[in-house]
């Protein structure tokens, strides 16, 4: 049955991506985002749904011309860069078997990205596209903490699988980034109880982000649960509420996690955090060794013996290859330097762009992208902060974040255009009427005469 609702569902929209390509982005970001074909049990599962959606959009942009040039930011660049490096490090990867299944996958990632500027432009298109983000990945906050109350929060909540955030590390991250969103996108709403609705959202999302037992997770939320809590409108109520809570969640709060908590500070003293440590080291190393090149994608499925003679140490718990669990890491070990470089300045990039759109949007007339740009600000952090946790360097989340900031930043350009061209207009006539003769000054008369 519920097969039979997701092909329903899946076929009627293709008339609308055909007709209008901008919706075929919902689409994809929809179906890469929440996986809704996962959730059937049948043959919805195996659907190539993404592909298909993706490759509709394609076509449907090329028969309309309801499309913009990509914008050429900051950002956009860096992402043309970074797919160059791609491409370059997997002709000489270690496990090529491994990276090219894993190019293609964030090739696609990258490339659509870019698709999506052209698409994505005017208010009504970029607020459907946060909408569905969130939306999106607020599904598993609501769906996670209903799994935590009917199991009493005794396992780890996790999303669909195989997915981007199938794991609990990646669920935990993505909620994490979306949560200063959906606060966001109440403000935008006019109904009382639209925005009480979506701010029970948020607390769910909450529980749920706690509930994944990603320790990443954890750090992510005691950096922005503060930050979103400083710029609430009623601080002071917050507070109020916050105290009790503070005070009585112990007695609530299940022994492993505080447990997974407590581990963050004795990371010496668990087995996991070490194994983290030493695939850091292993990265690093590879870097020094291949700084302009890394061993390519996948470099925790290289043979054992290959992986360890990177490593500074090892003993019986510590003696094969494994996932580098940090973004930096991650990119480190897999593309040198240079790639770690472009990556590093793509979030710089991007945090900039954003604080110039809070900055330049309300004087031209777009205060509505401040609130949503500084979201997105809020979201990056998250990412930055419990990515050094997480191997999610190719997190299409991370992606879709600098994309909307690159999107934002063309809608300021075009609006400063139309303002200055707007002045221009209206000194026009005047500084273009002749200018006026100037009077004379008769002579001064001598004296006497």
């Amino acid at each position: 049955m519920r097969d039979a609702a997701l092909l329903v569902i899946f076929a009627s929209l293709i008339p609308f991506v055909l007709v209008r390509p901008w919706t075929g982005v919902l689409v994809w970001s929809w179906v890469g985002f929440m996986n809704p074909h996962r959730l059937g049990w049948g043959v919805a599962q195996d659907l190539p749904v993404a592909l298909v959606f993706g490759s509709l959009t394609l076509v449907a942009m090329w028969l309309h011309s309801d499309r913009k040039p990509i914008p050429l930011t900051r950002e956009t660049v860096l992402i043309i860069l970074l797919m160059i490096v791609f491409t370059i490090t997997t002709f000489t990867a270690w496990v090529p078997e491994a990276a090219w299944p894993q190019w293609e996958k964030v090739m696609k990632i990258l490339a659509f990205a870019l698709v999506t500027t052209m698409l994505i432009y005017g208010r009504k298109r970029i607020l459907a596209l946060l909408v569905v983000v969130a939306g999106s990945l607020a599904f598993y906050g609501v769906k996670g903490a209903a799994f935590v109350a009917s199991t009493g929060g005794q396992y780890r909540v996790k999303g669909p699988e195989p997915s981007f955030i199938g794991a609990n590390t990646a669920l935990g991250l993505a909620l994490l980034m979306v949560l200063p969103l959906l606060v966001a996108l109440a403000r935008e709403v006019d109904s009382t109880w639209g925005r009480r609705a979506i701010y029970g959202v948020v607390v769910l999302t909450v529980i749920a982000t706690l509930f994944t037992y990603s320790r990443g997770a954890l750090l992510g939320l005691a950096v922005v649960l503060p930050i979103m809590l400083i710029k609430a409108n009623r601080k002071f109520l917050l507070f109020l509420l916050l105290i009790p809570a503070a005070y009585k969640a112990p007695d609530f709060i299940p022994e492993r996690l505080m447990e997974r908590a407590e581990s963050i500070e004795q990371y010496e003293e668990d087995r996991s955090a070490m194994q983290r440590i030493q695939a850091w080291q292993v990265g690093w190393n590879v870097a020094l060794e291949r700084p302009w090149l890394g061993a390519g994608f996948k470099l925790e499925e290289a043979p054992n013996a290959l992986w360890l003679d990177y490593a500074e140490w090892q003993d019986e718990h510590f003696n094969r290859s494994r996932a580098a669990h940090s973004n930096y890491f991650q990119m480190l070990g897999e593309h040198g330097f240079l790639g770690t470089a472009l990556y590093l300045l793509l979030l710089f990039f991007t945090f900039g762009s954003l604080r110039r759109i809070k900055k330049q949007a309300p004087g031209v007339g777009l205060g509505w992208m401040v609130k949503y740009a500084d979201a997105l600000q809020t979201g990056l952090i998250a990412y930055a902060v419990a990515g050094a946790f997480l191997s999610l360097a190719y997190f299409d989340l991370f992606y879709t974040f600098v994309i909307l900031a690159a999107i934002m930043r063309r809608e300021i350009a075009e609006a400063t255009e139309k303002v200055a061209a707007h002045a221009s207009d209206v000194r026009g006539p005047l500084s273009r009427a002749p200018a006026r003769a100037a009077t004379p000054v008769p002579a001064q008369m001598p004296r006497g005469v």
